[in-house]
């Protein structure tokens, strides 16, 4: 059984750290695995980048502009990104070609093939939901799992219309789908791009328990040379700062909040700014880096408007240091109060700054790692092959 993985890349965010997690583990369990990207990292397994030469990657920057000034014309109200996957792409001569059984796509927005394009692949399908693309038109993030009460204007043509391709183009094309969450499954299987022949898994991403663990929270702080006399608040995540969904808009709102006997330290992103409290970080991709930070942490925040299942909450945990979010999405699925961490009202700061406060002295009856089942990652894996096996044979 020869898989092969696309995805726009496997460094950066939730969905690129997936695929190199996948990837990895597939590899070191001796599977026939090659990693399609247009750009990324060589690892532990084979990988491809599409945009090999200077003329590839221009055309894909070219169409990858237009599309955004089109977008740029209607407005956007989940403030996060938008995909039409308007334009052709020789990726899909390159997938019907290739030697693979199964192709399984992780994230394929920004232009990387056409919507019409992935209903004329040949090789049977396995598709990872690693945001909401599937459940709308354009967004990635729908704006109805932010703000209750922000207005969703009914005109939004270009959604209306990337939605009627998307069910246009699928319906002859069954694929398997893999869902990371029960919420964004439920939001899959109820909405109008599902149909008779499609079929869908819950299958948590992996996470190589091996690495992350905790270490002795003193002797992290000591390596940091994070507080030991106050409350050191873990804020992480890709682009914090700049994307509008990771909740930075509530941190600031939190500060304003906070004694001294609060340190926040932000790590994820590379803008410098000057906040009381707070401490940069930059961005850090050594994994055994971030372990540190993790178990030096008192607790860490996750105050994302939406998140389909966040590999910080899990990190976290497995790290024993307890996680504060909103009741939304995905992370409602994962954090307990009073169990590994708190789970506030819904866009509430005040029962945010609540949670903070009862965090800080709060002593979990058992390790975080056991609050989190389905989570082991040879039982995730085993799950991912099995679907690959069934979906090659349901091919045939």
């Amino acid at each position: 059984m020869k898989i092969l993985i696309v995805s726009l890349s496997n460094i950066g965010g939730g969905a690129s750290i997936a695929v190199d997690r996948l990837a990895t583990l597939l590899a070191k369990r001796g599977y026939d695995v090659e990693v399609l990207v247009f750009y990324g990292k060589h690892s532990d397994y084979y990988e491809t980048s599409f945009v090999y030469s200077r003329k590839k990657y221009l055309i894909f920057r070219i169409k990858l502009e237009i599309s955004r000034l089109l977008m740029g014309l209607f407005r956007n109200p989940s403030h996060d990104y938008r995909s039409v996957n308007l334009f052709p792409s020789r990726l899909l001569k390159v997938l019907n070609q290739s030697d693979a059984d199964v192709i399984n796509f992780h994230w394929i927005g920004a232009e990387m093939l056409s919507i019409e394009q992935i209903a004329k692949i040949s090789k049977p399908i396995v598709w990872t939901l690693h945001d909401a693309w599937m459940v709308n038109g354009v967004y990635h993030v729908s704006p109805l799992d932010y703000f209750p009460y922000q207005k969703i204007s009914g005109n939004n043509w270009l959604d209306k219309m990337v939605y009627a391709r998307k069910k246009k183009a699928f319906r002859k094309k069954p694929m398997h789908f893999i869902s990371p969450s029960t919420w964004i499954a439920k939001r899959f299987l109820t909405g109008a791009l599902f149909k008779p022949g499609d079929s869908c898994t819950i299958i948590r991403n992996i996470i190589d328990t091996n690495i992350w663990r905790p270490i002795d929270k003193n002797q992290a702080k000591t390596t940091l040379g994070f507080s030991s006399e106050k409350t050191n608040i873990l804020f992480i995540a890709n682009n914090i700062i700049k994307s509008y969904n990771k909740g930075f808009v509530f941190v600031k709102k939190l500060l304003n909040r906070c004694s001294d006997e609060y340190v926040f330290h932000f790590v994820g992103s590379d803008d410098e700014i000057e906040l009381d409290r707070v401490v940069m970080h930059g961005r850090i991709t050594n994994q055994q880096e971030l372990v540190l930070f993790y178990s030096a942490s008192d607790v860490c925040i996750l105050p994302s408007l939406s998140e389909n299942m966040s590999n910080v909450s899990v990190e976290s945990l497995l790290c024993n240091t307890p996680v504060l979010c909103f009741d939304t999405t995905g992370l409602s699925e994962i954090i307990k109060t009073g169990i590994n961490g708190y789970k506030a009202k819904k866009f509430d700061i005040d029962d945010l700054y609540k949670g903070l406060e009862y965090l800080r002295s709060f002593n979990p009856s058992v390790p975080l790692a056991e609050t989190i089942p389905d989570f082991n990652p040879d039982i995730c894996l085993k799950k991912y092959v099995d679907v690959y096996e069934k979906v090659i044979e349901k091919g045939k």
